[in-house]
């Protein structure tokens, strides 16, 4: 059977988690596949356990080099694919078994396609979903960052006779190449299904957050020299490397408990050198991922709090500079703090005092509807489904139907290299009127963030909860907190 994929495994010193990697491939809904492990010169078990695997599964194939590094390695498994498309696949990480369904589903007849990666602690525990968001992926789109995980998406094998990883590069080489094939006018079309998990190891972000930062900007500022001459989207494209300097500079100042590092890394570039160049909310968007990056923990995690003083340190020295306006500081920390309420947290509140055979009617079936609906039928709630989406009358069984999927959290971050920031909320245009509530109906609970108009709809009635509002609580005391600690800190 010749394979619709080629995914290729680099391998250095993995005995640990190789198995895992290779058992989601043979859970894989699709079987049409390969997988080519590159033994890049480990010297523990890692070639014996893949030969093992490939002894039972003609699929696998093992291939060793001596240890050169993830490029070369990657690029000596496409000169081996024999597949469709291809697919990697770092060691320490593992598909979803609908994994190559949904992404072959969404490249169809053309050349790419891109889905959703869940980063998770070294437990296992998901920490976060990284996804594309809406709208193709394609050179405008990674001239604002890199909006691909290396998991998350899958490329006709042909467009790699062109370009391959460089060799050289020692940082972001992933990015580079994506870019790099984006120039070459590839387009993936985003899917909206989970496609693998990333383990986050502790301080598993490169060491050399200086030189991880220095690649990302090239590769950005190479980006926007292409796209010089068109118009469109050309403020946001010159805003980039500046965002991806906030991220690693935060980055750089939460593992070291100090900003004296992170400091100096923005002065390097004296563009960034300026009175009021950053703002509170790019600030505290790119705070909220040093808890995941650096402790591999959640940012709502009681141990995020160990990381929180070295990021309003940095703030501090932030206002100090210059760099942000005077209270840049105390309005970043107010920009952080809804950021930081745990979805979980708001589900209890919302649900709070309903048990079976209460009857809930979910308004809105966005990220957040989808959270609250499954927690509430794990509770025994009796759950109605309201979206503006769908036809007059279609109820739950449509909702679900349309919007299929796993879960995820509430707010999606963006991240290092200007991962896309994702909305949980969805645009009500298109109002039905009023659905009759059922006479069990204990709770209506709208979902999305911008839920006025939606809301309005229940005006009135003591059942109306809101997410958005239980949100804005519950991130009052966080603010309090988070203020106490910025007076604190030096």
């Amino acid at each position: 059977m010749t394979p619709l994929v080629s995914s290729i495994i680099p391998a250095f010193n993995a005995e640990a988690t190789l198995a895992r990697a290779l058992d989601s491939l043979l859970a894989q809904s699709v079987p049409a596949w390969e997988a080519i492990v590159v033994d890049d010169g480990s010297t523990d078990g890692t070639g014996a356990l893949a030969r093992a695997y490939a002894a039972r599964d003609r699929r696998i194939r093992v291939v060793s080099q001596p240890n050169a590094g993830p490029s070369i390695a990657r690029n000596q498994g496409i000169g081996l694919a024999s597949g469709a498309f291809v697919y990697f696949l770092d060691a320490d990480d593992w598909l979803l078994p609908a994994g190559f369904e949904g992404l072959l589903g969404g490249a169809g007849a053309g050349d790419a396609a891109c889905g959703a990666t869940l980063l998770c602690d070294p437990a296992g525990r998901t920490l976060h979903r990284i996804a594309a968001g809406p709208g193709v992926v394609d050179e405008h789109r990674l001239a604002l960052g890199n909006a691909l995980c290396t998991g998350s998406h899958l490329v006709r094998r042909a467009r790699y006779d062109a370009e391959k990883f460089d060799p050289a590069r020692r940082a972001a080489e992933d990015f580079d190449l994506w870019s790099r094939l984006a120039a070459r006018g590839l387009r993936w079309t985003p899917v909206d299904a989970d496609v693998s998990v990333h383990r986050v190891m502790p301080a598993g972000l490169s060491s050399d957050v200086a030189g991880m930062l220095r690649a990302v900007r090239e590769i950005l500022s190479r980006s926007r020299e292409r796209l010089a001459l068109e118009p469109a989207g050309r403020a946001a494209r010159a805003g980039a490397p500046a965002r991806a300097a906030l991220e690693f500079c935060t980055l750089r100042a939460a593992g070291d408990a100090t900003p004296e590092r992170a400091v100096d890394m923005w002065r390097a570039d004296p563009t960034l050198d300026a009175p009021g160049v950053i703002s509170p909310a790019h600030t505290a968007d790119a705070a909220r991922w040093a808890p995941v990056l650096v402790r591999a923990v959640h940012e709502s995690s009681a141990s995020a709090w160990e990381v929180w003083p070295g990021v309003l340190r940095w703030w501090r020295a932030c206002e100090r500079a210059g760099w942000g306006a005077p209270g840049f500081a105390r309005d970043a920390a107010a920009c952080l703090a809804p950021l930081l309420v745990a979805p979980e947290a708001i589900m209890d509140a919302l649900l709070h005092g309903l048990e079976p055979p209460d009857a809930v009617l979910v308004a809105g079936y966005g990220t957040n509807g989808r959270l609250l609906v499954d927690a509430a039928r794990a509770r025994g709630l009796d759950v109605d489904i309201h979206d503006d989406r769908l036809p007059a009358g279609a109820g739950a069984s449509a909702a679900v139907a349309s919007q299929a999927g796993a879960s995820a959290p509430a707010f999606p971050p963006s991240g290092p290299e200007g991962l896309s920031h994702h909305s949980a909320s969805r645009p009500q245009d298109s109002l039905r009127p009023k659905d009759p509530l059922r006479p069990d109906t204990r709770a209506v609970i709208v979902t999305p963030l911008d839920d006025e108009r939606l809301a309005s709809r229940w005006a009135g009635d003591l059942r109306l909860r809101r997410w958005r509002v239980v949100r804005d609580e519950l991130a009052a005391t966080i603010d309090g907190r988070l203020a106490t600690l910025l007076d604190a800190v030096s």
